[in-house]
Formats: structure tokens, C-alpha cells, sequence
């Protein structure tokens, strides 16, 4: 239909993911990674020219969840939490990696808890594939996870959900798609699993301030804390500038937090944080 008979090749993909070619022609939407429920270190031996599609699941911010939860489904296998759960085996499919790098059983897991490690999962994962694409330049110019944002709050491949917050991922991919990003430490980081980090329950120091409607929060530990992330009690849709982070001991962290409306009242908010530690990951006695 070109009149002027331009070249043009049917893609996005031009070779599925069961194909050997996929890792060598054209674009490549690798998904033996979640669909073919194979580990996250696959990334290292499938990457392509140029990867435009590849992810794993995560649940959304538990403020999002009790959006569309009533109290009394709030559990992982609530009708109400089935119907936000659209792949057929995505529990399946999260379960069984949870426990793999995260040695964690879901089902000794209360559901904010579980929605929180999910998005570490789905940060680690996701990540690991994007670090291994990076390090395999110039071979792989070029790398698009799947996916940006939602269209309803639900459990999906997103790095944002459905009300602009923020997940894990989103902050992951920021630091690895920055420009100046130390691809050193990214592969020491994952270099360890976390089921084999050896972490005790911290004490910490967390002071909040609002200056000129500006929402700050600065954190001081004397243990290494994994997988920190702060929210906002009553939850105000919006980001921190910083989150889902690690702090060593004696160091001094601080981040703002940006509302999604410029507007929002921020002086009654309370910050709280969560983190990997209080999970008790490589000493776990539940």
C-alpha cells in the first residue's frame, strides 16, 4: 500500500521466544521468564539485539489494594483478590519464585506483607534482566520492560500502578537506566540472593519534617537494612523521591516525598517503613 515501496518488517517480534532466532534477529519479547516460569539468570543467556518486551509480576501498593478490597477479603485467595489477579497462574508463578530468591512461603505471609515482597521480587527479577542486558552491549542496544502503568488496580507487570504509585520496579529501573548508573555494584548486588542474606531486626532513627509544604524524611540505623520502604499513614498518592532502598550502618538517609497533587496536605501524614529485615530472611521461625 507504500507507494513509495519503503522497506518494512513485521515485528515486535520477529521471532517468538521459543525460537533460537529470537536472541538474534531483530526485536525480542522474552517471556521464558514468567510464561515458561524459567529462573531470572535465563536473562544472561537470552538477550537479544534489541529487547522490547520482558517482565514479571507484582502486586500493587497495599493502599492501592484496599481500594478494591473490602476488609474482610483481604487475603490472598479472596474472590475479590482472584478477580485483580487476571493471569491464570500468577500466584503459581510468583509463589514459586518468592520462594526460590526470597525463601519465603506465601502462605506464612499476611497479604500487605505479601503485595511488599512481590514488588521485590518483581524489582530483582525484572532488574536482573535489565542489568544483563546492559552488561551485553553491543550485542543488545537497546531494552523496554514490560510494562509502564496501569489501566485498573489490579497485580500486573507494571513498575506504576493504577493510582501513580509508585512500585518497587519503578525505583529499580530509574537507578539502572541512569545515565551514570555503576554497573559494578549492580552486579555485586545481585550476585547474592536475598534468602542468603544474613539480616537482623533493626534500630533505627526516622525523622520527618514538612517545610514550606515539603514532606522530608531522614533515616539513621546501626544495622544494614534491606528493601526499606517508606509510606505515608493516611496514605497520600504520590512517590518518594528515593524508596525501596538499602542504608548501611552509620549512614544518613534522606528523601522527599511528592505528592501526586501538588496540593495535598502533608503536615498530618506519619511516615512508616518496612523493610526486609523485620521479615527475618535467613533466620525465619515461623
Amino acid at each position: 500500500c507504500d507507494p513509495l515501496h519503503r522497506p518494512y518488517i513485521t515485528t515486535s517480534p520477529l521471532y517468538g521466544w521459543g525460537h533460537p532466532e529470537c536472541v538474534t534477529h531483530g526485536d525480542s519479547h522474552y517471556w521464558g521468564v514468567w510464561w515458561g516460569e524459567q529462573p531470572f539468570e535465563v536473562y544472561k543467556e537470552k538477550t537479544g539485539r534489541f529487547m522490547s518486551e520482558y517482565g514479571f509480576q507484582g502486586y500493587p501498593d497495599w493502599s492501592t489494594v484496599c481500594r478494591f478490597c473490602p476488609s474482610a477479603e483481604r487475603n490472598i485467595d479472596s474472590p475479590t483478590m482472584r478477580n485483580h489477579q487476571k493471569h491464570a497462574r500468577g500466584r503459581q508463578i510468583i509463589d514459586k519464585a518468592m520462594m526460590q530468591y526470597y525463601g519465603l512461603d506465601s502462605r506464612m505471609l499476611s497479604l500487605e506483607d505479601y503485595c511488599y515482597v512481590s514488588q521485590l521480587l518483581q524489582a530483582w527479577g525484572t532488574g536482573y534482566g535489565i542489568l544483563q542486558h546492559l552488561l551485553s552491549q553491543p550485542h543488545c542496544m537497546g531494552t523496554l520492560y514490560w510494562q509502564f502503568n496501569d489501566c485498573w488496580p489490579v497485580a500486573s507487570w507494571s513498575s506504576i500502578d493504577y493510582y501513580g504509585n509508585w512500585k518497587a520496579l519503578h525505583y529499580r529501573v530509574q537507578a539502572l537506566y541512569d545515565e551514570n548508573a555503576d554497573l559494578s555494584y549492580w552486579q555485586d548486588y545481585y550476585s547474592v540472593y536475598p534468602k542468603d542474606l544474613k539480616l537482623t531486626r533493626p534500630d533505627y532513627k526516622l525523622i520527618q519534617r514538612v517545610e514550606e509544604g515539603v514532606l522530608t524524611v531522614s533515616l539513621s540505623t546501626n544495622q544494614y537494612m534491606r528493601d526499606v520502604m517508606l509510606q505515608t499513614e493516611p496514605h497520600i498518592d504520590g512517590h518518594f523521591e528515593r524508596n525501596y532502598f538499602d542504608i548501611n550502618v552509620g549512614e544518613r538517609f534522606e528523601t522527599k516525598f511528592v505528592p501526586n497533587d501538588k496540593n495535598a496536605n502533608v503536615k498530618n501524614v506519619k511516615v512508616t517503613l518496612k523493610c526486609l529485615n523485620e521479615l527475618k530472611i535467613g533466620d525465619r521461625t515461623k
